[in-house]
């Protein structure tokens, strides 16, 4: 009995944990090539590890009025933390020549899908973190897909 409950609780739980979202799974992606450390990145930033976690899991976003100081710290430590291999595999990503365009090319990109995360939320007025919202989202997309496919079909 007691076996039965444990994996009951864990799907429930599983089933309640947000979606990562663009900025999260680019985050988690750029931190990975660079083996950089959630607790590393946080020390750099001067913020505790759990806004790290967050923001990695998802389920937050860098606060609006920070944003721009805390995407420029993760673009520097990321640039910083990437030995000779992750250096290489990220200035081709980015299609760029040296570090420090590497870093104005990474801020970019974390700024750009920081704001697409921020406006789609405002925009929808559903927060994709949570399994719900993002599950609507997700049907209406199909719904809207299935539409526009069966209208060129009959033009």
């Amino acid at each position: 009995m007691r076996k039965k409950i444990h994996i009951f609780h864990f799907a429930a739980r599983e089933k309640t944990m947000p979606e990562k979202n663009r900025f999260s799974k680019l985050l988690e992606y750029l931190m990975s090539v660079t083996e950089l450390k959630n607790a590393t990145l946080a020390q750099e930033l001067q913020y505790d590890v759990s806004y790290i976690s967050k923001w990695m899991s998802g389920r937050m976003l860098p606060a609006e009025k920070t944003e721009k100081k805390v995407l420029e710290g993760i673009s520097k430590c990321i640039v910083e933390a990437a030995d000779e291999e992750a250096c290489t595999s990220l200035l081709s990503d980015y299609q760029v020549d040296d570090c420090e365009e590497l870093k104005m090319a990474i801020f970019d990109n974390l700024e750009a899908e920081c704001s697409y995360v921020r406006d789609l939320q405002k925009n929808t007025g559903l927060d994709l973190r949570k399994f719900e919202d993002a599950i609507v989202f997700r049907i209406a997309s199909m719904v809207i897909s299935y539409l526009q496919t069966k209208k060129e079909e009959l033009i």
